[in-house]
């Protein structure tokens, strides 16, 4: 790596979603929130598409919570995180703020339909990431990198 010239990658390779695919998404994602927020009487949120954030979301508790999914994720990424955020917003709800990803937000996620445990990561993210690693970690009982 000494001596190697530094070449910068861009983050987000493939073209953005036009207006009208983040509209119809976002408005997709915020139908779905809405009927799971009817069903576990929940406060509204806002649900946004946020062409910043590079992975993943975040719930900004309000009231009204705001949901902010990636769209630089696949559609069933995208969905999988927002059912991931309902589940917070659910433990929000029933225990506050600080329950975090508990034993019961994960049977709550679950029940939702939530299939994955780590935050989806984009094909590009990955990349990226692989080229500024600094270091491996090689475990020492299996030899795992």
């Amino acid at each position: 790596m000494k001596g190697e010239p530094l070449v910068q990658l861009d983050l987000f390779s493939d073209p953005p979603l036009t207006r009208e695919e983040l509209r119809s998404d976002q408005k997709s994602l915020q139908a779905l929130y809405d009927a799971l927020a009817e069903r576990y009487r929940l406060p509204p949120a806002r649900v946004e598409l946020s062409s910043r954030r590079a992975t993943g979301g975040v719930i900004q508790y309000g009231p009204p919570h705001v949901i902010r999914v990636s769209a630089h994720m696949s559609a069933a990424d995208r969905r999988q995180t927002l059912l991931h955020e309902t589940a917070h917003a659910i433990c929000h709800d029933r225990w506050g703020v600080d329950e975090g990803h508990s034993s019961r937000f994960w049977e709550i996620a679950r029940e939702l339909g939530v299939t994955r445990k780590s935050a989806p990561e984009t094909d590009r993210l990955a990349t990226i990431r692989a080229r500024n690693a600094r270091y491996t970690y090689r475990c020492l009982g299996c030899a795992e990198e």
